[in-house]
């Protein structure tokens, strides 16, 4: 039987370089100003959170009454 006559040498193509990534312009710093809350909206929180504490209060001494 004659030898296999010799198999081609098949090379892999290169993938395509990828695009360059642009240079990222930098982000221009901001001075950051302190939130101060209007007085209205600070007597607002003040007054949602006693109401919300009453309110889980009587909801507790119901709880507790009727056990």
């Amino acid at each position: 039987m004659p030898p296999a006559p010799p198999l081609p040498v098949v090379r892999q193509q290169q993938p395509p370089a990828p695009p360059a990534a642009p240079t990222p312009t930098p982000v221009p710093t901001r001075r950051r100003r302190r939130f101060r809350a209007p007085r209205a909206l600070r007597e607002d929180a003040f007054w949602t959170g006693a109401l919300t504490a009453m309110c889980i209060g009587g909801l507790l001494m119901a709880i507790i009454a009727t056990t």
